[in-house]
């Protein structure tokens, strides 16, 4: 705890800002200064807030603070990544299992700060979704009413609203939109947190194409591809920007324009060549979700 208090100070000093600043209204200043000296340990989302605020990316961080303290979080961040991989692959044994695991684990922690309680909402309604079974509204509320409490948005909250905004109503799920969107030309926010962006709103597009809300779909993907022109030398977005080229043709097909059959084909090809095997999976099971229920010809799947 030592260790990771004392790398925050010396980040906050090299990027030259106030302890004001890194703070914000989140964290006291003497909870602050404890932490520093290694009296306290922070919680997660404050430790994430002040990471955002030095522009640092919280797995770089935690691997090179190597913070036995933190252990939980190392931990909490590989439950995340097989849940994502699971959603991706729509894979409800390997959902199914990790909640149990989830569960367990969280058996053994005195304190998680809601981190593995929030987790399993997320698994849980996920896999219900999944199975076409109805989610546990009551648990669900408990993320929604706390992203609504949040006005300063972490990548913590922007995965939360990312594997939970299916399960809100339209009007709910515009307002918190917004500030995603808000902070999408931020010239000061790191390439992390902006594909973390740019991941959200994609899927809320795929969500808008496959219900039938093409006018959304549109505009979202007018506000993306503006935003992409920003940075789109990053490789680390080349896959996100051939998901958008995808959804666009897509939307191009839906409205009568055949020829943008070979467009879809020719991304899904470029997908193969990038050895992305879970871009290339996903996109092709809801490109066969698109054509069934929008009656198109199955010319398009591979």
């Amino acid at each position: 705890m030592v260790k990771c208090g004392k790398m925050i100070a010396n980040l906050r000093k090299v990027k030259k800002l106030t302890i004001s600043e890194l703070t914000g209204n989140r964290i006291h200043r003497s909870t602050y200064e404890r932490f520093v000296k290694g009296d306290t340990k922070l919680s997660v989302n404050n430790l994430i807030y002040m990471l955002n605020q030095l522009h640092v990316n919280f797995d770089e961080f935690m691997r090179f603070s190597n913070d036995d303290a933190y252990r939980d979080i190392i931990d909490y961040r590989h439950f995340v990544e097989r849940f994502e991989q699971a959603i991706l692959l729509e894979d409800t044994v390997k959902l199914h299992h990790l909640g149990q695991e989830v569960a367990t684990y969280r058996q053994h922690i005195a304190d998680d700060d809601h981190l593995y309680y929030h987790l399993l909402i997320l698994i849980d309604a996920n896999y219900a979704m999944l199975c076409h079974q109805s989610f546990n509204k009551n648990h669900v509320a408990i993320v929604n009413d706390y992203l609504l409490r949040c006005e300063a948005w972490t990548s913590y909250e922007l995965f939360l609203f990312d594997n939970i905004f299916f399960t809100m109503k339209g009007d709910v799920v515009k307002a918190l939109l917004l500030r995603i969107l808000r902070h999408l030309d931020d010239p000061e926010a790191t390439l992390a947190s902006q594909c973390e962006r740019v991941h959200i709103i994609l899927r809320i597009i795929t969500v808008c194409i496959l219900h039938k809300k093409l006018s959304i779909a549109q505009t979202l993907l007018i506000q993306l591809n503006n935003t992409l022109n920003i940075w789109s030398d990053a490789y680390h977005l080349l896959a996100e920007e051939l998901c958008l080229d995808f959804l666009n043709d897509i939307i191009e097909m839906i409205n009568g324009h055949a020829e943008y059959a070979d467009a879809v084909l020719n991304t899904m090809n470029t997908l193969k060549h990038l050895d992305n095997k879970l871009y290339e999976s996903a996109c092709q099971r809801y490109l066969d979700q698109v054509l069934t229920i929008y009656h198109l010809p199955a010319t398009c799947s591979i």
